[in-house]
């Protein structure tokens, strides 16, 4: 019975993990950076991913590396056509040399959300109506979009 069990939980698992091409470890990706410094020890990092070759955005990321003393916290908007799939995670601080040169890490998947655009100019959230959040991550990403970006320096690859 044990053995049943596991056969079928197995394809779900897989499932649920949605890997897109810009996470692909054989995908070519161009990355562009932005940072911004809250205080002596505390930095937010942005970095900006396509596909190489391709004209648009496949994902943003945004890392808060913890300042002093907490976990670094990752935001990743993935970015398909008009739909925007966000995935909250954390990662551990011994994690964070190479999370700061936009690599990836063990991470932790905190929370996961989908903004949907219509076709027709309207956005649909998972709920009805955008929830605050929903609301403030949105900003997030608009704001983080119009921030100037420059190639990621030799001293971070």
């Amino acid at each position: 019975m044990k053995r049943f069990l596991l056969i079928l939980l197995f394809p779900v698992s897989i499932c649920a993990t949605d890997i897109r091409p810009i996470d692909l470890p054989e995908s070519k990706r161009e990355v562009t950076f932005a940072v911004e410094g809250e205080d002596a020890t505390s930095a937010s990092y942005y970095f900006f991913y396509r596909l190489a070759g391709d004209d648009r955005l496949a994902k943003v990321r945004v890392l808060w590396n913890g300042g002093a003393q907490s976990k670094p916290t990752i935001t990743d908007y993935y970015l398909d056509g008009s739909t925007i799939f966000i995935v909250e995670r954390s990662a551990e601080r011994r994690d964070l040399p190479a999370l700061v040169k936009g690599k990836d890490a063990a991470f932790e998947t905190v929370k996961e959300h989908t903004i949907k655009g219509l076709g027709d100019e309207t956005l649909s959230f998972e709920s009805t109506a955008a929830s605050r959040d929903e609301r403030i991550t949105l900003g997030n990403l608009i704001s983080i979009l119009t921030m100037t970006r420059k190639p990621v320096p030799k001293s971070l690859r």
